[in-house]
């Protein structure tokens, strides 16, 4: 009920005014998906296959990089689709690198004194997460 009543206030603003701008977009109802909850959707949608398909230690830095530079060549070469779908790439590669870390940069790390990026191996040594 409070969302049909914000609409309605909203139109009513709405009514008032002719610049397309003021008028905001609609409340998302139960059955409307926002582009961003679709974006977030699929994020994570790709981010479970990808951990099903590449389970246990990667270069998870190196992949994000390629992945970004996959959306660079999408973005100036390709269609709207293409640079979507290489943007859900490069979100889920950022985060598998806070969930699953990168062992490639377990030893750097630890000469410098740097807690690990991998989240089990930090709870393991009592390191912090931020």
């Amino acid at each position: 009920m409070a969302a049909a009543d914000t609409r309605r206030r909203w139109n009513a603003r709405a009514a008032l005014t002719s610049a397309p701008e003021a008028q905001p977009a609609a409340a998302p109802t139960s059955e409307t998906v926002t582009p961003e909850q679709q974006l977030a959707r699929d994020i994570l949608n790709e981010l479970v296959r990808a951990r099903a398909k590449f389970p246990g230690k990667n270069v998870t830095f190196a992949a994000l990089v390629e992945e970004v530079g996959e959306l660079a060549t999408a973005t100036i070469e390709e269609s709207a689709e293409r640079v979507r779908k290489e943007a859900v790439q490069v979100a889920v590669m950022a985060i598998r690198m806070f969930l699953d870390g990168d062992h490639c940069f377990d030893s750097w790390r630890a000469e410098k004194g740097l807690d690990h990026l991998d989240p089990a191996k930090r709870a393991l040594s009592g390191g912090r997460d931020g």
